[in-house]
């Protein structure tokens, strides 16, 4: 416990690419802990079809990985379009 009220408190956290260095800021930031983002894939937004058309064309109510098949495309589902590479933060 004593040692942990001898230690800098903490008063902002930034997030930076792994590849940038916390000098660069101009004030006194300290590297904490790396954390690895996985990345997003792009996807089918199927949320807001009817039931029917859900049942026609035999699509799932819901959000989907990899783009659209062709029934999901009748049904009115929309493509989503966020693809993220993973990245590595400090």
């Amino acid at each position: 416990m004593l040692d942990t009220w001898k230690d800098d408190v903490v008063t902002d956290v930034k997030v930076v690419p792994s590849d940038s260095e916390c000098s660069n800021l101009g004030i006194e930031w300290k590297d904490m802990y790396a954390y690895h983002f996985g990345g997003f894939d792009s996807g089918c937004d199927c949320r807001d079809i009817s039931y029917y058309a859900s049942r026609r064309y035999r699509v799932s109510m819901g959000l989907g990985i990899g783009s659209c098949s062709y029934n999901e495309t009748r049904a009115y589902c929309n493509r989503v379009d966020t693809n993220m590479e993973p990245k590595e933060f400090t």
